[in-house]
C-alpha cells in the first residue's frame, strides 16, 4: 500500500511538472501537417478506423484516429482535450522511467532526475505540444511498456506469464499506434537472448527465442494484413524525405539523433544562431554542451552497472530504427528513444552521487545536471511559445482562406503572398507566413464547397512569375492584425 501511495504521488508530481512545464501549449490551435487529422465527419464509421487508414495522408495510424475522432465530437477544434490526454502520456512515460530505475534499485533522488528529465526534455516538445503526434506518444509508450514487461518476465526466476502476454499485447498496440515501432522487432530478440542462459547450449537457447518470438510476429502479421487491406502507405526506397535510403542519410540521422537527445538548450535558438550567425550565442552553446556531454558519458563508462548502460544503448539504437534510414527525419522521431535516454540520464546521475572523487568535482557534475534540467524546461517552454503563435497565426488565417476561396473564379488559383520579412523556419516551431496553413486544401475544399480549390504559397516575386501561366486571385496580410487583403500585380 505504502509503494502503491509513493507511485501514485509520483505520478501526481510529474503531471504537474509536465503541465507547468507546457504551461503555454494547451490550447495551441490546429497547423500545417495537422489538418491531416481534422475529420469533416469525425463520427462516422469510427470503429473502422481498424479497416481504413486516414483518407487525407494515408496513415494506418487507427487508436491515434479514434481517439481524435472522439475529442472533434465532444470538443469541436478544441485542443485543450489533446494536450490533456498528451500530458498523461508523457507523464506515463516518465513513471515509467522511475519504476524502472527504482527496480534496479537506485537512489529516489537518481530515479527522480532521470523521470523528470524525460518531463521537461526539449526533445519532447514536437511529440507533447503537437496535435497530431498523439501516435508517438502512445507508440513509444506501449513499445517501453512491451520491452519491460518482457524484461521483467524473463529476469524472474519464478515467470509471471501474465506479463508475457502483457509485453504481446503492448507490442500490438505499439503498432496500431505508429508504424515506426516496427523497430521492436530488432529490440525484443536483444532483450530474450540477453536474459538468457548462457550456460546453455546456443540451439537450446536460439530455440527458446524462436518459441517467445513466435506471437509478436504473428501481431506483426496480423497488424501488416489488416495495414495492407486498409489502404495504409507501405514503406518505399528512394530519395524523398519519407522513403528508405541507404547512404550518407543514416550517418547524418544517426548524428542527429545523438545531438537531439544530449542538447541541453532548445534546439529552436541554437538553429536560430546558426541562421543568424550569433556565434558568441553559438560558441556558449557548443561548450555547455560539450561540459555535459562529456560528464554524462563519462558517468555511463565509469558506472558500476555496466552491462545494464551497454543493453540500454543497443536499445536506444534499436528506438531509432526505421526512422534512422529514412531520407530526412525530424524531431518527432528521436521521442522514442527518450525513456531510454531519461533512464542513461538517471544512471550517470547515480554514479555522481554515489562518486567518491573529490567534493568539488561530485557537487561540479550534480550542479551541471541539475543545469541541464533546467535549461531543458526552458528551451520546452520557448518551443511550446512557438508553437502556440503558429496555431494562432493559422487560426486567424483559415476562415479568411475559406471567405476567399468562395470567391474565387472557377478553376483557378489562390496566391497566398507571404509579406517581406524575416525568414528564418525551423521545423514546427518557427515558420514563415503563410505555411502554417499549408494542407488545409481538403478542408477548404469541404468548408467553401468548392471540390476544384488549389493554392499556393510564395513570395511576391515568385507570385508573380506563376500567375502568368495559372491565373487566379492574390493575397498577403498585414503582419501586425493577420487580415488578409487583396493584392493586384
Amino acid at each position: 500500500m505504502k509503494r502503491t501511495l509513493s507511485y501514485l504521488s509520483a505520478f501526481i508530481g510529474f503531471i504537474v511538472l509536465a503541465a507547468f512545464v507546457y504551461r503555454n501549449g494547451f490550447h495551441i490551435p490546429y497547423f500545417y501537417d495537422d489538418y491531416e487529422h481534422v475529420f469533416t465527419h469525425p463520427g462516422f464509421d469510427l470503429f473502422g478506423s481498424f479497416l481504413q487508414a486516414n483518407g487525407y495522408a494515408h496513415f494506418y495510424r487507427p487508436l491515434e484516429k479514434i481517439l481524435l475522432s472522439v475529442v472533434q465530437m465532444q470538443w469541436g477544434w478544441d485542443t485543450f482535450p489533446i494536450r490533456i490526454l498528451h500530458i498523461l502520456l508523457h507523464a506515463s512515460g516518465a513513471l515509467l522511467v522511475f519504476h524502472a530505475l527504482r527496480t534496479w534499485k537506485m537512489n529516489t533522488i537518481s530515479a527522480a532526475a532521470g523521470a523528470i528529465f524525460m518531463i521537461v526534455s526539449q526533445l519532447c516538445v514536437y511529440a507533447v505540444a503537437s496535435n497530431d503526434s498523439q501516435s508517438q506518444l502512445e507508440g513509444a509508450l506501449f513499445s517501453a511498456l512491451a520491452l519491460w514487461l518482457l524484461y521483467r518476465y524473463t529476469n524472474q526466476a519464478h515467470h509471471h506469464v501474465w506479463k508475457y502476454v502483457a509485453s504481446v499485447g503492448c507490442f500490438l498496440l505499439a503498432l496500431f499506434s505508429k508504424e515506426t515501432s516496427a523497430g521492436l522487432l530488432i529490440a525484443i530478440p536483444f532483450v530474450i537472448n540477453a536474459q538468457g542462459d548462457s550456460r546453455q547450449p546456443i540451439s537450446k537457447r536460439i530455440q527458446k527465442m524462436l518459441l517467445l518470438l513466435t506471437p509478436y510476429a504473428i501481431c506483426f502479421l496480423i497488424y501488416w494484413v489488416l495495414r495492407l487491406n486498409a489502404g495504409g502507405s507501405t514503406a518505399a526506397f528512394g530519395a524523398t524525405s519519407y522513403s528508405f535510403h541507404f547512404g550518407l542519410n543514416v550517418f547524418r540521422n544517426l548524428g542527429l539523433f545523438f545531438v537531439q537527445a544530449i542538447l541541453p538548450v532548445s534546439s529552436l535558438a541554437a538553429a536560430r544562431a546558426v541562421y543568424y550567425r550569433e556565434y558568441a550565442l553559438l560558441t556558449v552553446m557548443l561548450l555547455y554542451t560539450g561540459l555535459f556531454a562529456y560528464f554524462f558519458i563519462c558517468g555511463l563508462l565509469r558506472s558500476p552497472r555496466r552491462n545494464l548502460v551497454i543493453g540500454l544503448s543497443v536499445l536506444a539504437f534499436c528506438s531509432w530504427c526505421p526512422a534512422l534510414f529514412l531520407g530526412w527525419m525530424n524531431e518527432l522521431y528521436p521521442y522514442n528513444s527518450i525513456p531510454i535516454i531519461a533512464a542513461l540520464f538517471g544512471i550517470s546521475a547515480e554514479y555522481y552521487l554515489s562518486s567518491r572523487k573529490t567534493p568539488f568535482i561530485r557537487s561540479a557534475a550534480m550542479l551541471l545536471f541539475l543545469g541541464v534540467l533546467i535549461t531543458n524546461a526552458i528551451g520546452t517552454n520557448e518551443k511550446t511559445m512557438g508553437m502556440s503563435e503558429l496555431g494562432s497565426r493559422a487560426e486567424a488565417f483559415l476562415p479568411q482562406v475559406i471567405s476567399s476561396a468562395k470567391e474565387l473564379p472557377e478553376h483557378e488559383t489562390l496566391y497566398l503572398v507571404n509579406p517581406d520579412g524575416p525568414t528564418f523556419e525551423y521545423s514546427q516551431f518557427s515558420m514563415r507566413g503563410f505555411r502554417v496553413v499549408a494542407g488545409c486544401d481538403s478542408l477548404v475544399r469541404y468548408y467553401a464547397t468548392r471540390p476544384d480549390f488549389q493554392y499556393f504559397i510564395s513570395d511576391s516575386t515568385n507570385c508573380a512569375a506563376e500567375m502568368k501561366h495559372s491565373p487566379g486571385l492574390a493575397f498577403t496580410y498585414d503582419p501586425a492584425t493577420l487580415q488578409m487583403y487583396r493584392m493586384k500585380f
